[in-house]
């Protein structure tokens, strides 16, 4: 089009130049001469290089994707129907039902006070023999340890002394009593023996409640009654069933009155202590169920009973200590472990949820991969409500029906992440 132009305009200088042969013309003839020449320049160029329409943008070269895994859209994977069946994929729907609302709060195992016993002993003494060792279990009354004790062998020789004693102030008040009937002894003789009879049988006592004092139960000192043979030896016992969860003896140590031998504990059942805030007291009362969820076992749930709640918030963290009691049977919960203890609250009637397996998480991003034919997987952004380890609450971003990749997920976040798919946020 400019070329036509250009053309018509030199026809018409030529034109004029043809009419005035004398050389009048309108334009000097030198001016002519450069125009002329600039123009068939300017017609040159136009033959060797076409001007590019505006309707006609230059192509952008594509980079062509890597085989198997094509990104078909921002956000979308599609797949080879060999990499579907490598990966794996299963897929399940969004689904809109009841959701029941918790929240979780830390927690620390603990053995049950009235189920924890310190053994120690109450008297001076070596340790000939160690019958347990750590992480036992023993029952009730099982001998633990067996001490040489210097001490307890004085007590039984006095108990046994004092019992001889008492044996013949018995016989002598007896035979004051006769002596007195038949006015052979005074009525002041008389009171004198059975004053003394008194006393005996009152250091008897004394010496029993010695023995007991340190250590010895009642068929012992029964034993010691009936045998008069003393052993300077004292065996210490299991109060009641449990296991060994704690141990400082050893064997020819001295030991001294008071020392912690042993701690034994019944481990069938065990407290989860947990600090709640303040302002979720309300929720919290005597005889609630709630679950109890420690790191050794991710997938496991245990159920406990609320016991104990405080009566005092802690001033400084502005919490209430609640003791949550826990059937034990397996023995997985160990004293000391952290635990997460978790109350239900209200219920949810009309939540979308979606198994919790098939949300992904990227540098703060939280997202689902939704199926749209056999090859084709959109990545989705969405908003995540409360997090069970089966389901997890949708707040944004699904509609129920969609269904969502589960098994093979991650390896779909591994081929986003790899073609630097980006990721949106909602």
């Amino acid at each position: 089009m400019h070329s036509n132009g250009v053309k018509s305009f030199v026809d018409r200088i030529r034109l004029r130049q043809t009419d005035n042969p004398q050389g009048h013309t309108s334009l000097p003839i030198v001016c002519v001469r450069w125009v002329l020449c600039a123009i068939t320049i300017y017609l040159a160029g136009c033959e060797q290089s076409p001007v590019p329409s505006i309707d006609e943008p230059p192509p952008i070269e594509q980079a062509s994707p890597p085989p198997g895994t094509t990104p078909a859209q921002p956000q979308r994977l599609v797949l080879s129907p060999q990499m579907v069946e490598e990966v794996g994929i299963l897929v399940e729907p969004v689904k809109r039902g009841t959701f029941q609302n918790f929240r979780d709060y830390p927690g620390t195992v603990k053995p049950i006070e009235s189920q924890l016993a310190e053994i120690s002993t109450l008297v001076q003494g070596r340790v000939s023999k160690v019958f347990v060792k750590l992480g036992d279990e023993v029952k009730e009354g099982e001998e633990l340890a067996l001490l040489y004790s210097h001490e307890l062998g004085l007590a039984q020789s006095t108990y046994l002394r004092a019992i001889a004693e008492l044996s013949l102030a018995e016989k002598a008040f007896a035979r004051g009593k006769y002596l007195l009937t038949q006015k052979v002894i005074s009525q002041a003789k008389y009171l004198q023996r059975q004053g003394e009879w008194v006393v005996k049988a009152a250091a008897v006592q004394e010496a029993q409640e010695r023995l007991r004092l340190l250590g010895m139960s009642d068929s012992q000192i029964q034993d010691l009654k009936s045998t008069h043979k003393f052993q300077s030896y004292l065996a210490i016992q299991a109060p009641f069933s449990g296991r060994i969860i704690h141990y400082s003896i050893s064997r020819g140590e001295v030991v001294e009155p008071g020392t912690n031998l042993f701690t034994i504990a019944n481990l069938k059942k065990v407290w989860v202590v947990a600090n709640i805030p303040e302002i979720d007291i309300s929720s919290i009362r005597e005889g609630k169920t709630v679950t109890i969820r420690v790191a050794s076992f991710p997938n496991e749930r245990f159920t406990g009973t609320i016991v104990i709640a405080g009566d005092v918030l802690d001033s400084s963290t502005r919490t209430l200590m609640v003791r949550v009691e826990v059937n034990n049977e397996h023995l997985k919960l160990k004293p000391e472990m952290y635990a997460s203890v978790r109350v239900y609250f209200d219920h949810d009637p009309q939540a979308l949820t979606v198994p919790t397996l098939a949300v992904q998480r990227h540098q703060g991003s939280s997202f689902v991969f939704v199926k749209h034919d056999a090859n084709h997987f959109e990545l989705r952004p969405v908003i995540l409500g409360t997090e069970d380890i089966e389901e997890t609450k949708i707040l944004s971003g699904l509609a129920e029906g969609e269904f969502v990749v589960t098994a093979g997920a991650f390896a779909l976040k591994a081929q986003a992440i790899k073609q630097e798919v980006s990721i949106p946020r909602l």
